[in-house]
């Protein structure tokens, strides 16, 4: 199970709950003339709608494809304009003045100004959308209003730094959904309202594909590919197939597919394979607040005794990035040059030795009477439980006992990790578009009153994530991430195992993509509009 935090910290949208209508926008595709590129989808389309459509692939895509928002993730989530040309952020951190783009205008031709902004903000701020309520609180705390059509001012409580990776989401157009209900912004005949800004106009939408031609008002160039089609399956293996026998030209591929299963596809000669890494970490968290691991050199030890190489090129196939940091590589925060836990047995026994946890005779370890045994709980999925059990094997290798217990991952996060009611556990946590540790690994959030589930207490840590989610100016917060990833290296308040590994596989005609770190896996259609098709290279 991977945990997001909720959309006030870290500007991810909201879980779609209804049925989508299927509906034509505009008329038909006429021919094959021109370029196409057809990609497989994994799921169906419920709402196209950037307010709706988080936690649903296919509308995801539809929604990057569509729509645009103030601002836009680079390759490594470095904040970029989009919607917005650019912004100042006054000297107390509190205020954002936008000036918006002059040539931005909707797909029906009308122009984009402040008063959509005001209107998408708006129903994020009115708690009426199907969401966590934090989202509705975190708008309301917000203070946007029109200074004229083409500049927005945003006055914050506080300075929060984290506050230009929510302007990304995508925005509605208010002239034609301004006298819609909140309530009912989902409901199956607004669906024919997906009119963006975005490089893609929806021209078609089935319970199967999905059909759109290009923008060729848009803002940030004429994309290059004339039309998009997306086809959605049940399932990755029915859309592997359709791309192995090139009905389709590409396919994003997580890392729950076989190994098998992918060079099946890497082996066709029209294909080529492109590699990025994901933001949601997996690790092993160690509850702080039990007397076993309050010594940190017994956190450090348990680190030295895992192979994660082991792990992730066996159990996962290669289909996973080691972790070493809160903060995802490839991002602008991430520091490359972070100390590591390697496999080392004899220095894992060296430390736990020191912590005064010592073996006789090969037997469990021990200290004052209480033994080094505790239990790890993870969910039902088969892979982590796979995982689970070779951490229990090779802990066992330095005498320390340990019991897997396998729980359903509701469960799991209610009633044993919010309340820190566990020794250890293995779980996934995506830190979303920005780089933000507060809401995982501040003291403040641990013990049932947030998402610090290991219940890391720094002051050190604290400060540097207090500080840098206050500063606007970048270089400044990186020179404090840096510091902070440095600290909890050095306390090692839970063992990060691994990134998840995505791979596009796509036909050798598509050319101009590049993949930055997926900050889900709608983002690697984020450059799009520079895609181009190679006329002299066979498609198929």
């Amino acid at each position: 199970m991977i945990f997001r935090p909720p959309f006030a910290l870290v500007a991810i949208g909201l879980l779609a709950v209804v049925g989508v209508g299927w509906f034509v926008i505009a008329g038909p595709y006429s021919g094959d003339e021109g370029t196409r590129y057809v990609e497989a989808v994994v799921g169906a389309p419920s709402a196209v709608n950037p307010l709706l459509a988080s936690f649903n692939e296919a509308d995801s895509d539809l929604v990057e494809l569509v729509f645009s928002g103030l601002t836009r993730l680079g390759p490594q989530g470095e904040i970029q304009p989009d919607l917005a040309e650019s912004w100042q952020i006054s000297s107390d951190g509190r205020t954002y003045v936008f000036r918006l783009r002059q040539d931005a205008r909707w797909h029906d031709g009308a122009p984009f100004t402040a008063d959509d902004v005001v209107f998408t903000y708006g129903l994020l701020a009115s708690g009426s959308l199907p969401d966590d309520p934090s989202t509705a609180e975190f708008w309301r705390s917000v203070s946007c209003q029109k200074v004229d059509q083409r500049t927005l001012r945003c006055v914050l409580p506080a300075p929060f730094a984290p506050f230009l990776a929510s302007t990304t989401i995508g925005l509605l157009p208010s002239h034609l959904l301004k006298d819609v209900p909140p309530e009912e912004m989902g409901s199956r005949s607004l669906n024919g309202a997906a009119v963006g800004t975005g490089p893609y106009r929806l021209v078609r939408l089935s319970e199967t594909s999905a059909q759109l031609s290009r923008n060729s008002r848009y803002y940030l160039g004429r994309p290059g590919i004339e039309r998009l089609e997306l086809r959605f399956y049940a399932d990755a293996q029915l859309a592997m197939a359709a791309v192995f026998r090139g009905e389709v030209m590409g396919m994003a591929v997580g890392p729950n597919v076989s190994r098998e299963d992918l060079e099946t596809l890497t082996a066709l000669d029209r294909l080529r394979v492109l590699t990025a890494n994901g933001t949601a970490y997996t690790a092993l968290y160690l509850n702080n607040a039990n007397s076993k691991f309050s010594d940190t050199r017994v956190r450090q030890a348990i680190a030295h005794a895992i192979d994660r190489k082991a792990i992730i090129d066996g159990l996962l196939e290669g289909r996973a990035l080691r972790a070493d940091s809160p903060i995802p590589p490839g991002t602008w925060a991430n520091d490359v040059d972070i100390q590591t836990y390697d496999f080392d047995q004899g220095t894992a026994r060296r430390l736990l030795d020191e912590a005064g946890w010592i073996s006789e005779g090969g037997q469990v370890r021990a200290k004052d009477g209480v033994t080094l045994a505790f239990s790890l709980l993870t969910d039902l999925d088969p892979v982590r439980r796979a995982v689970a059990q070779e951490i229990a094997r090779e802990l066992a290798e330095i005498q320390v006992a340990v019991t897997v217990v396998p729980l359903g991952g509701t469960s799991l996060l209610e009633s044993f990790l919010l309340p820190q009611r566990y020794e250890t556990a293995i779980f996934g946590f995506d830190p979303g578009f920005d780089p933000d540790p507060y809401p995982a690994w501040h003291s403040s959030r641990s013990g049932g009153k947030g998402l610090n589930l290991a219940g890391y207490v720094s002051a050190q840590a604290d400060d540097l994530m207090e500080r840098a989610r206050q500063e606007s100016d970048q270089q400044r917060r990186r020179d404090l991430y840096l510091q902070f990833q440095e600290r909890f290296a050095m306390d090692a308040p839970a063992f990060l195992l691994y990134y998840p590994l995505y791979s596009y596989v796509i036909d050798e005609s598509v050319q101009d993509v590049r993949l930055g770190t997926l900050f889900g896996l709608s983002s690697r259609l984020a450059g799009i509009h520079e895609w181009t098709i190679d006329r002299n290279v066979p498609v198929g």
